[in-house]
């Protein structure tokens, strides 16, 4: 754990994990937008996007669009 806040030094933990968190759920956003675009539903991305982020990202945009 020591380490993990040396590579840190100008940022605490939580500030690191907050930071992190928000990439993660904006990813899970923009891939749930990108789905919508493509005419797959809403309300079944958005959750799915912020649990996974990047991967449903990726996802959404190796989808077809209907």
């Amino acid at each position: 754990m020591d380490s993990m806040i040396h590579d840190f030094p100008f940022l605490s933990i939580v500030q690191v994990v907050t930071i992190l968190g928000f990439i993660h759920a904006s990813a899970g956003v923009l891939a749930a937008i990108v789905a919508v675009q493509k005419g797959e539903s809403w309300s079944r991305w958005l959750p799915m996007g912020i649990l996974l982020g990047t991967p449903a990202l990726v996802m959404a945009l190796r989808l077809k669009p209907k």
